[in-house]
């Protein structure tokens, strides 16, 4: 009696017959295969494609967040050997960098008494209205749009989970073909044969099961990432908004200040030409 003719199919466990299955698939061109239907071929590469284009934007809202990749990286380890601790619902209170640049300026010049402090403070007013609009930004990213991002990746995560157990379900029916044509004596056959309809009846509800999920989940799924990229946007303006407001602020300073420079520099002007009229007359004066 030959391996084939064993009549033990059931208690090799699952496992080892599709890895071997994939195996005789990958190295014979003319091993047979069940072949899915178009409708379910382009489910497959629907829901791939939502997968991957979901990760992506994800990973383009995380560098919004934070730029620095190995910041990135670092965060990303720390969730996994800390717990996070932060507040989810206020923002971290973060300057930008030019604005820490001008409060220290303000703390070196404040003990001079020089007209300067104010003006330096000022700005570090702006700078810090900046900084906050985008704290604000950052944080709505982080907890409003990745998370729920993560949430629809979850989801499709699972769905592909039932398109790899479709598989599997496949290489079984494969399999156990391979076992009828290999089989020579009417215990084996009757063994085989027994197997191949069980495999088939659950590649069949398989197959159900995951075109029912595919069609009410996936365009829920898919309006769900829309709905994000939209919310996105509207952070997005919102953010430039108030960043324009603050920039508008520091234009107007700016304008302020040159009008002042321009008009003491125009009576430092006046007040030359005075003194050189008076004293070319003098000058007049004496000649005589």
């Amino acid at each position: 009696m030959t391996t084939s003719d064993m009549t033990l199919p059931n208690k090799i466990p699952s496992a080892l017959t599709r890895s071997y299955q994939k195996i005789s698939e990958h190295f014979s061109s003319s091993q047979e295969k069940t072949e899915f239907s178009q409708s379910i071929l382009r489910v497959f590469h629907e829901l791939d494609s939502l997968h991957e284009w979901c990760n992506k934007i994800i990973e383009q809202m995380q560098a919004i967040v934070e730029p620095n990749p190995a910041y990135r990286m670092s965060s990303t380890f720390k969730k996994f050997v800390a717990k996070d601790t932060d507040d989810k619902n206020v923002p971290k209170s973060e300057e930008t960098n030019l604005g820490l640049l001008l409060d220290q300026g303000v703390s070196l010049v404040a003990p001079s008494g020089t007209n300067s402090v104010a003006e330096m403070q000022n700005f570090a007013s702006l700078e810090r209205a900046l900084g906050h609009a985008r704290e604000r930004f950052s944080h709505a990213i982080k907890y409003e749009i990745i998370v729920g991002l993560q949430t629809v990746a979850l989801q499709l995560a699972q769905l592909k989970g039932v398109k790899k157990e479709l598989e599997n379900r496949r290489l079984d029916v494969d399999y156990y073909k391979g076992r009828l044509r290999a089989s020579s004596t009417a215990v084996a056959i009757e063994s085989a044969n027994n197997s191949l309809d069980e495999a088939t009846d659950a590649l069949t509800v398989a197959m159900e099961d995951f075109e029912r999920q595919a069609k009410s989940k996936l365009p829920v799924m898919q309006a769900e990432i829309s709905n994000m990229t939209h919310e996105f946007m509207k952070l997005q303006q919102k953010y430039f908004t108030e960043s324009q407001t603050a920039l508008t602020k520091m234009e107007e300073n700016n304008n302020s200040r040159d009008d002042i420079a321009e008009s003491r520099s125009g009576k430092t002007n006046g007040v030359n030409k005075i003194e050189e009229e008076s004293a070319v007359a003098s000058t007049s004066s004496f000649s005589i």
